[in-house]
């Protein structure tokens, strides 16, 4: 674990090519030394603790073609002489205090392949000469200051895989001119302040695998062609205005492993097709409009861990096919006043369970108002459970043996809850 200071006769190794530096604890500022190295080609001094700014003369260093600044104490503004760098392709300032914003010259870097500004205090907005980056192939500028839009020339960056804006004040619409993007793997624009529509022809994304787009402003209803996205494994449209109903092409995306649509205005109801997608860890659907019976076709999931479809409209009975979901670890179904019936024993097969809501506003019989008893609380006698009944109940009964979650909803997994609103 290296320490101090890069000292200034590194200078005098003149024909280095590649120095490593990263993963120690140097301090202090770059070394003038360092821009001696006129035949260096790779330059990584990531997760070290050197502050400073970015010099200017970092323009000496013309046969670079990778530098990784990542995770140190940089300040200062990005110097426009780093549009002098023309061999540059790898560039990563993440997790940094850089601020100010990109320089015009940066974006005439026409060898750029990756780009990482994340986690830093960069303002201004992704200016329109990013389409002059024709070999980027990952961009990513989360959590920093950004303002305007996201300029309709990112579709010219044909190569692009990765496109990160997370956590800025980005708005405006997704330009429809990103559906050329075919290579696109990772698409994230998680919240800012983004409206409009989900562009029609999303299923030009045939090689995606992350479509994280939650919290924002964005309406209109969730296109059939994604279910072209034959290799999505995480679909992320939670805290929206997205109405419409839940399109049944969802049932194709058999590589999906995370599919949440909560806190929307989404209708209709829960397409049985979904029990196709059988790799599916995460379905949160809950605050929506959605309506109908929970379908049986749930039961194939066999994979779930989370099923949260509560304040919803849904009716009829839970599906004994829950039992089938052995790996089910939170289960969230409280706050639909036409769902009722009886808890189905079923239930007690889920022994994974650390969080189980099925209240509220829900209706469910016990033995006082049919001939058919509660399998969970097996000495309540109300008419209906309500919360407050049903803490009761479980304090009351601590030798119940059909199952063996806490009921109340103020006793829920809050890490798994806090999870769901993100």
């Amino acid at each position: 674990q290296l320490s101090g200071t890069i000292p200034n006769q590194v200078g005098n190794l003149g024909s280095l090519i590649f120095l490593e530096l990263g993963e120690n604890s140097i301090t202090g500022e770059l070394a003038e030394g360092l821009f001696s190295l006129r035949s260096l080609q790779i330059l990584s001094l990531k997760s070290n603790k050197i502050s400073g700014s970015i010099p200017s003369n970092a323009k000496l260093l013309t046969s670079l073609n990778t530098l990784f600044f990542e995770s140190n104490n940089f300040t200062g503004t990005l110097p426009t002489q780093l549009g002098a760098l023309t061999l540059l392709s790898f560039f990563t300032v993440n997790k940094n205090q850089v601020s100010g914003t990109i320089p015009p010259e940066f974006f005439s870097l026409n060898k750029m392949k990756w780009v990482y500004f994340d986690s830093n205090k960069l303002s201004g907005t992704i200016s329109s000469l990013i389409g002059n980056l024709k070999e980027l192939n990952q961009f990513s500028m989360n959590k920093n200051l950004l303002t305007g839009s996201i300029p309709s020339q990112v579709g010219d960056l044909t190569k692009l895989e990765l496109f990160w804006v997370q956590e800025n004040n980005i708005t405006g619409i997704i330009p429809s001119e990103i559906t050329k993007l075919s290579l696109m793997k990772w698409f994230t624009i998680v919240a800012n302040s983004i409206s409009g529509t989900i562009p029609d022809g999303i299923g030009a994304y045939t090689s995606l695998r992350q479509f994280w787009l939650n919290h924002n402003y964005l309406s209109g209803t969730i296109p059939s062609q994604i279910g072209k996205l034959l290799t999505l494994t995480d679909l992320n449209i939670n805290r929206n205005q997205i109405i419409g109903t839940i399109p049944t092409e969802v049932g194709r995306l058999t590589a999906l492993s995370v599919f949440h649509l909560g806190q929307n205005s989404i209708s209709g109801s829960i397409p049985s097709q979904l029990g196709r997608a059988t790799k599916l860890g995460v379905v949160a659907l809950f605050q929506n409009s959605l309506s109908a019976d929970i379908p049986t076709e749930v039961g194939r999931l066999t994979l779930l861990k989370i099923l949260s479809v509560d304040n919803n409209k849904l009716s009829g009975t839970i599906p004994t096919q829950i039992g089938r979901l052995t790996q089910l670890t939170f289960l969230s179904l409280g706050a639909n006043a036409q769902l009722g019936g009886n808890i189905p024993t079923q239930l007690a097969l889920l022994t994974a369970l650390t969080a189980l809501e099925v209240l509220d506003t829900n209706v469910f019989l016990t033995a006082a108002s049919s001939s058919k008893v509660c399998p969970i609380l097996t000495s309540c006698r109300n008419t209906r459970i309500t919360e407050t009944e049903c803490s009761k109940c479980v304090a009351n009964n601590p030798s119940s043996q059909a199952i063996t979650v806490q009921l109340s909803m103020s006793l829920l997994i809050i890490s798994v809850a806090t999870w769901l609103a993100t």
